[in-house]
């Protein structure tokens, strides 16, 4: 069968055609992935960006309410009482006017003393000391941090009268609704 010559070219041409097509798709499937990847770096870059600035968008909208709050008469009166079911209960109903996921009143000694997340009877020491030093310097301050598997945006400012008699902390929920939420228009503070 291969002994004409007519044999050998056609099998020769019919495979110099699947060679060159095998090393065609090689080079436009290689062009292909090393597009996609950029272009999926460019967009988890652009992604990265908004996130980041509706993340500090939300943090100076959430200070801003948390040393509103803060500076609540009612709720320093609260806090003056040393009573904790008084005080979970103003800070749930300031909590729940702003959507706040969690609200804490920490101690000038970093014990937690109400906590509207978890009871606990005992004062426990608050988790992230290092955020209520920097609210120290800075006059308030946040971050996001991981409890119990969820990411919270916190916020802490000082309660003063006129000096700092205890931090308030706010916690809300980074997720989706969150997002949604923010980027509505409808602050958690409306």
């Amino acid at each position: 069968m291969l002994r004409s010559l007519r044999n050998r070219i056609i099998v020769f041409f019919v495979a110099l055609l699947v060679l060159v097509q095998v090393v065609a798709f090689l080079f436009v499937n290689a062009a292909n992935s090393t597009n996609a990847r950029h272009k999926i770096d460019s967009e988890l870059d652009v992604g990265e960006r908004i996130f980041a600035r509706l993340l500090e968008q939300n943090r100076e909208r959430l200070s801003q309410t948390a040393k509103v709050m803060a500076a609540d008469y009612a709720l320093r009166e609260a806090i003056g009482s040393d009573d904790v079911a008084t005080v979970i209960s103003a800070l749930r109903n300031h909590g729940g006017r702003i959507n706040a996921n969690m609200m804490m009143l920490v101690s000038l000694e970093r014990k937690v003393v109400a906590d509207t997340f978890a009871a606990s009877t005992q004062p426990l020491a608050f988790q992230f000391p290092a955020l209520i030093d920097r609210a120290a310097r800075q006059g308030g301050a946040s971050s996001i941090e991981l409890i119990d598997g969820d990411a919270y945006q916190l916020v802490v400012v000082p309660v003063l009268a006129p000096l700092p008699i205890a931090w308030i902390v706010l916690g809300f929920v980074v997720d989706d609704a969150h997002d949604r939420r923010s980027s509505s228009g409808s602050s958690p503070a409306q």
